[in-house]
């Protein structure tokens, strides 16, 4: 394990036992303290913020378990001592799990499945559902292909050893930053949160060049995503912080979205199928929507377009009402 490994180890061992003491004891004297520990170091902030990260996963994670389901009304407080548990383990013996790790290997999430993984250099993965990411570090460079899904990179600063992912015909170098990068379909962008990155488009030759963004080939600014159009151009915009990832509240946003691609969006996250009947799939979609409630996204969509939800084989149908039998 490296120095600069086994110190981000104890922040974040820090940070998951700072979140556990404000949950449980949330008194003025210890939100100073923690106020204190946070000026420490802008890393404190970070690991901190990787923390709640995790914990946010914890319910749906508990809401699945069977340790969850044998608590009875009498010991209500038995799973929050249990989620604290669980953060605790995910951020110490995860982490010193996963940086003894051979520099090459594959991470990944199932349908509905989300995590938060640490990599041998110090650096976080946060994972959304059905994502894959290939991890190939050695002393010289630190690479990974995002070969499907979404993707939060909390990168270590390392400045010999730049941090590159590749999604598609994207690749984004940093040093030491936060971004998203997303490659689902012929979607492709990169989201940057925190610091500067480089995006360029790889060539027929595999070569990367630089990818120019629209408004004066200016760099990226936090809170701004950068988008691969599959005739070979870029297109940026901006968004909000807060709805970036929004999966790791589990919630997903959508920005005047085509109803057919919400809908293929929401049953990534597995639970309750949707489809989409003939004619309503270009239907303009905008909001925030629980990932793990299908059934009351239907019921919206269906209520602001004036459409009917039909349950047809587990699967719920929007469709327009004329279609009906």
């Amino acid at each position: 394990m490296s120095r600069g490994a086994d110190i981000a180890r104890g922040r974040d061992a820090e940070a998951a036992a700072w979140l556990v003491r404000l949950d449980s004891d949330a008194d003025a004297q210890s939100r100073e303290a923690h106020e204190a520990w946070l000026a420490q170091d802008e890393e404190h902030a970070r690991a901190f913020e990787r923390a709640e990260e995790v914990w946010s996963m914890l319910p749906r994670a508990a809401a699945q378990s069977p340790v969850a389901a044998s608590h009875g009304p009498g010991n209500a407080s038995a799973p929050r001592w249990a989620m604290a548990a669980c953060l605790a383990l995910v951020m110490l013996a995860g982490a010193f799990v996963l940086t003894r790790l051979p520099g090459h290997q594959t991470l990944q999430t199932a349908p509905g499945e989300q995590a938060v993984e640490r990599l041998a250099d110090g650096s976080t993965a946060s994972l959304d559902t059905m994502t894959r990411v290939s991890v190939d570090f050695d002393d010289n460079r630190r690479a990974l292909t995002l070969d499907e899904g979404e993707a939060v990179f909390d990168v270590a600063h390392d400045a010999e050893r730049p941090f590159i992912v590749r999604a598609g015909t994207m690749q984004v170098r940093a040093v030491g930053t936060r971004f998203v990068v997303r490659h689902v379909g012929t979607d492709t962008s990169v989201t940057l949160l925190e610091g500067r990155i480089a995006v360029s488009r790889l060539g027929e030759d595999g070569r990367p060049k630089p990818v120019a963004i629209a408004q004066g080939g200016r760099s990226l600014r936090s809170g701004e995503r950068l988008r691969l159009t599959v005739n070979g151009g870029a297109r940026s915009d901006r968004r909000a912080i807060e709805d970036v990832a929004a999966w790791r509240r589990g919630r997903v946003v959508f920005d005047d979205v085509p109803l057919g691609e919400a809908v293929s969006e929401l049953n990534r996250y597995g639970g309750e199928r949707l489809a989409v009947g003939s004619g309503v799939a270009g239907l303009a979609v905008s909001g925030s929507f629980s990932t793990a409630d299908p059934a009351s996204f239907a019921e919206a969509v269906s209520a602001l377009h004036n459409l009917h939800v039909r349950e047809s084989s587990q699967t719920l149908v929007i469709e327009s009402p004329v279609t009906q039998n």
